[in-house]
């Protein structure tokens, strides 16, 4: 809807912006016919402009009912469907309480089988830990066997080390006799 028509002559004037188009009769041929004529189109420029700013105001005002009416229209749907629902609320109650029912015994089951869950979790549980407690037994002892098998070795290392010294002083003796036999010799 356009209600903002503005007649092509009326588009020489802006005055909401710096630029007018001076249309007035050049003052050579003014007169008093003349101004008079050209005070009267001034008058009606003015008068237009005050009319079509109420024009626009008026198209806003517009907007705003059309915008209200809208939302008025809304909220009557609104309020309707809720009345249905409300009418369709007191015809099921006893549905509503044959759902809740029916979900109570739901809930009673799953809490069951939760129930035997946490059974079957707790007999894995001890499970474990019995495994856990052998396990750590075995760890134990296979400590124990290695610390055992670590000292034994220890000292093995330290009398092949003995005897890496002995046998090394041996031949270090060994060579010096030899040396003295050359010598001799």
């Amino acid at each position: 809807m356009n209600l903002q028509h503005i007649p092509t002559w009326f588009k020489n004037i802006n005055f909401f912006h710096d630029e007018y188009i001076d249309m007035r009769i050049p003052a050579a041929l003014i007169n008093d016919e003349n101004k008079l004529l050209e005070e009267n189109v001034e008058a009606k420029i003015k008068e237009i402009t005050s009319k079509q700013l109420d024009i626009d105001e008026n198209i806003d005002r517009i907007q705003l009912l059309e915008n209200h009416h809208k939302i008025i229209q809304d909220e009557l749907r609104t309020i309707q469907r809720l009345l249905i629902v409300r009418r369709t609320e007191e015809t099921t109650e006893q549905s509503h309480v044959d759902i809740d029912l029916n979900e109570i015994q739901r809930l009673k089951r799953l809490t069951m089988n939760l129930d035997n869950e946490l059974i079957r979790f707790n007999k894995r549980k001890t499970s474990f830990e019995v495994e856990i407690e052998q396990l750590n037994k075995e760890i134990s002892i296979i400590s124990n066997e290695t610390l055992m098998e670590k000292d034994a070795l220890e000292k093995l290392i330290e009398s092949i080390k003995k005897h890496d010294d002995e046998t090394f002083c041996f031949m270090k003796y060994t060579r010096e006799d030899n040396s003295r036999i050359k010598v001799r010799n």
